[in-house]
């Protein structure tokens, strides 16, 4: 006798996006036998590469709002080049507006969550009690300062705000005073993020505990930056005034390219274009040549020589667009971000949960509630706000 052949409904599938956890194996073969949905699907993956790879200054709702328009004429009697009937069409554009993170259009990413794997491996750091803090707030509420000669500058930004936004003309109306060529400092304490624009048109995009410091205007043959931290970099091109950043050890030279720093981790990786880095203490730099980059490359200060591998660059231009986003990551490593983010502690109660792996994504700008119910929603454990405390069980 024939199997009978598994189906799946359009609300069946819909339940499965908000609840990828409970999927039944029965749903699961449906899911994936289904050639139609699974070319619906193909399209959503097709919008977040698209997305992934638009320039910094580009407008990702609108992006998303002009896909919309194009999907959305004549919902009733469409069909694609495939023949996809309006019903499948219908169902991606649900799926796409079920999701609250990556602007609306996160549906995938439930999917991933389907294959989330826990490593139980490696728990030797835990507390004998099985309780271990993983990230230890500031006990001070602070705010993202802009000072010159020691004096802060107001920005006048509402206090409530975790991410301050500082334009070109943002700095030119602050600095009207200045006559001559001053250095500037910006702080983001934890809790708090920046993205600000450079005189020169460049935008940093600064992470909590970064510290940034540039002149009110670039003069000389080079743009010089300081830096100390993580912050993604799109930098404006000048081929005559190379952009060039000095963090630590590492000094990062470029004309006008994308590109994520990390000197805690002592990482440079390169998004778009081409950077060349070099050593900058006077004993390691007569040993070690420059490092140039291509694109999707990584590079990190290893002592005095530079270790280049392939990267993922992806979790970095979530960041440039205003989203937390992991890829088979641990907890651990998850919500220890997000403790620095929101400038909260967090306390793991349940040892396994550290090693546990999943893939993770969130808008920061709408707060903690936002990243904790986005985490509790791939059901890897429970989750929870007390005070400026995040337990995890």
């Amino acid at each position: 006798m024939l199997e009978e052949k598994l189906t799946i409904t359009e609300q069946q599938a819909l339940d499965i996006a908000e609840n990828p956890a409970d999927i039944t194996p029965e749903q699961l073969e449906a899911l994936l036998s289904d050639t139609d949905l699974r070319k619906e699907l193909d399209e959503v993956e097709g919008l977040r590469q698209a997305v992934r790879q638009a320039r910094c200054t580009t407008d990702t709702e609108e992006r998303l709002r002009a896909w919309h328009r194009t999907h959305d004429d004549n919902p009733d009697t469409a069909t694609d080049n495939s023949g996809h009937s309006a019903k499948h069409g219908t169902l991606i554009r649900s799926l796409l507006r079920i999701a609250a993170v990556f602007a609306g259009v996160v549906a995938i990413a439930a999917i991933y969550s389907l294959y989330g794997t826990a490593d139980n491996a490696g728990t030797a750091a835990v507390h004998e009690k099985g309780q271990q803090t993983v990230f230890t707030a500031d006990t001070e509420e602070k705010d993202v300062t802009l000072a010159a000669h020691g004096k802060n500058i107001a920005l006048k930004q509402p206090k409530s705000a975790r991410q301050t936004v500082i334009t070109k003309s943002d700095l030119e109306a602050l600095l009207a005073d200045a006559s001559a060529t001053e250095q500037l400092t910006l702080t983001v304490p934890y809790g708090r993020t920046a993205d600000v624009t450079l005189p020169d048109g460049s935008t940093v995009y600064m992470h909590p505990g970064a510290r940034i410091v540039f002149p009110n205007r670039f003069a000389g043959s080079h743009r010089i930056v300081k830096f100390e931290g993580e912050a993604y970099f799109c930098v404006a091109h000048d081929a005559a005034h190379p952009f060039v950043v000095k963090s630590g050890a590492m000094e990062t030279t470029v004309l006008g390219t994308e590109f994520n720093i990390s000197t805690t981790r002592r990482e440079v990786c390169l998004v778009k274009g081409s950077v060349r880095l070099d050593v900058t203490t006077d004993a390691a730099a007569a040993e070690t040549k420059p490092v140039t980059l291509e694109p999707n490359q990584a590079a990190t200060l290893n002592g005095t020589t530079f270790s280049v591998a392939k990267a993922d660059v992806t979790p970095y231009e979530f960041w440039r667009d205003g989203y937390l986003y992991f890829g088979n990551s641990t907890l651990q490593d998850i919500m220890e971000e997000i403790g620095r983010t929101f400038n909260m502690t967090v306390v793991f109660r349940n040892a396994e949960l550290l090693r546990c792996r999943m893939r993770f994504i969130a808008p920061r700008t709408e707060g903690v509630a936002a990243a904790v119910d986005a985490v509790n929603s791939m059901k890897k454990g429970v989750v929870s706000v007390k005070g400026n405390t995040i337990y995890v069980d």
